[in-house]
């Protein structure tokens, strides 16, 4: 899995409210994104996930 998730808003969490209102958007948007990546993961042929990952690796630190 490798995107950015967006938040739908700023959420943060203090002292006297555990901010579980606040949270629960950012966590539904989060498992979203995740779901949906572990479906195209588990329905894509491990053979060239593997390729794909090897040749994402082997590119880092090189310039484009």
């Amino acid at each position: 899995i490798d995107e950015v998730v967006p938040e739908a808003e700023v959420w943060e969490v203090d002292g006297d409210d555990p901010g579980k209102g606040r949270f629960d958007p950012v966590a539904q948007k989060l498992k979203e994104v995740l779901v949906r990546s572990v479906k195209e993961l588990s329905a894509a042929d491990p053979a060239k996930l593997t390729a794909a990952r090897f040749r994402k690796f082997r590119g880092m630190g090189r310039w484009v």
